[in-house]
């Protein structure tokens, strides 16, 4: 996690950013002396809200904070099937981990990462009945991913705009100080761009960034 460069960064990304279905009133903080820029996630808007604010910030511990521990990553079948450079079909949070140490660590080739997730469909999912935790939310969410990387003679920044759908669940061992349902992310697929037919533009996966690192 960077030290003062981070939380500038976590501070003008609290004051400036602003995702479709989140409220622009701040982050939901019970102690009025708590400055942290996240939001108590209660609701899967709010951790949607955390990953950007988190990304943004290269605030490795911030993102995982948004992970179940038995999350899974399903990469774009594209990239699985890339005959020059294959990857695997899925990853858990430890590769996770591994891959934003290393991308946001401070000898890094990365300059800056700005995000922004719109909230394009939203579907119900049940999940196993009778856990209080069993309800399912699927979130497909438009992407801006831009990582912005030193290069010579200049920056190049590195693009992602193939959408990514998240599925949510509430966390079944951990609750809020007043014993809010706390909320987090259980999959995670990069997909193909389907919405766009016709549109002459090659979409950059959010996973096929991710694997540089790693």
């Amino acid at each position: 996690m960077r030290s003062n460069k981070t939380r500038a960064l976590i501070g003008a990304v609290a004051l400036t950013l602003s995702i479709a279905g989140c409220s622009s009133s701040g982050p939901e903080i019970d102690d009025p002396g708590d400055t942290s820029p996240y939001r108590l996630p209660t609701s899967p808007d709010s951790v949607i809200y955390n990953m950007t604010v988190a990304y943004t910030a290269m605030d490795v511990d911030g993102y995982l904070a948004c992970l179940a521990d038995s999350f899974v990553f399903h990469l774009n079948p594209a990239d699985v099937h890339d005959p020059d450079n294959p990857l695997p079909a899925y990853w858990r949070k430890g590769e996770e981990e591994t891959i934003h140490k290393n991308m946001f660590a401070d000898d890094s080739d990365v300059v800056s990462v700005n995000l922004t997730l719109t909230t394009t469909h939203v579907d119900s999912m049940p999940g196993p009945a009778p856990r209080s935790d069993g309800d399912r939310w699927l979130y497909r969410e438009a992407v801006d991913l831009r990582v912005t990387v030193t290069d010579v003679p200049e920056n190049a920044t590195y693009h992602a705009a193939a959408p990514v759908e998240f599925l949510f669940r509430i966390d079944p061992n951990e609750v809020g100080p007043h014993e809010e349902q706390l909320w987090e992310i259980i999959e995670w697929w990069d997909v193909f761009d389907v919405e766009r037919p016709g549109e002459l533009v090659e979409y950059t996966s959010w996973g096929s960034i991710k694997a540089l690192y790693r």
